[in-house]
């Protein structure tokens, strides 16, 4: 405790005050790191564009692998002997064991080859890693391109969200989809009646697969 001075009355110690200039650089700092935790929040989900391309900064749930060969529309092979089904779209079948070829499903499938066959490619991961049949659920990318989102505005896919996607592809899906409605391509291209016939092929093919 510090002494009195002459005469009784307590001296009062003041704390140092912090300069004009320190204290505005302390709330710059504050600032900054507050603005660099919102950029990094919004970069971790912005959608890759409506070109169906990515950001090339890979993710701690992505894999660079090599596709060996094309199963179907929607699942490949990879040189280790993955099996791997695309997230979020779902092509006519051409493999399954119950249903006949379907219409648009060759298609699907040559346009997966001319993508992917032989391919480097890189896996993205979401919530579900793996269907009930042991395949791998993953977004594919040939470089910056969005294979998914790509067979899906061919028009040889529909989209389809039975197991959780991330946000920003499930709107990129879902906009590739209607590009391909308004156009007409692909199995949008068929009449009507071909086409109701195509939806209820889709569907019976996904409530076989779950």
């Amino acid at each position: 405790m510090s002494a009195n001075p002459p005469g009784g009355v307590p001296r009062v110690v003041q704390r140092p005050r912090l300069a004009p200039v320190r204290r505005n650089l302390v709330r710059w700092l504050i600032l900054a790191s507050a603005v660099a935790l919102v950029i990094w929040s919004w970069w971790a989900e912005v959608p890759p564009g409506s070109s169906a391309s990515t950001s090339s900064t890979f993710t701690v749930n992505d894999e660079v692998v090599r596709v060996r060969r094309v199963i179907d529309g929607d699942t490949v092979l990879l040189t280790d002997d993955r099996r791997v089904r695309l997230l979020g779209i779902n092509t006519p079948e051409t493999k399954h064991p119950t249903l006949p070829v379907q219409a648009g499903g060759i298609e699907a499938s040559r346009l997966l080859k001319e993508l992917v066959d032989g391919r480097e490619v890189r896996l993205e991961f979401d919530k579900n890693r793996l269907d009930r049949h042991g395949r791998w659920l993953a977004y594919l990318f040939r470089d910056e391109l969005f294979i998914n989102a790509e067979l899906v505005r061919a028009g040889w896919s529909r989209t389809e969200t039975r197991f959780p996607l991330r946000a920003t592809y499930k709107r990129l899906l879902r906009l590739a989809e209607e590009e391909a409605r308004r156009d007409r391509r692909g199995l949008w291209a068929l009449t009507p009646v071909g086409s109701r016939a195509v939806d209820e092929a889709v569907e019976s093919a996904a409530s076989e697969s779950r």
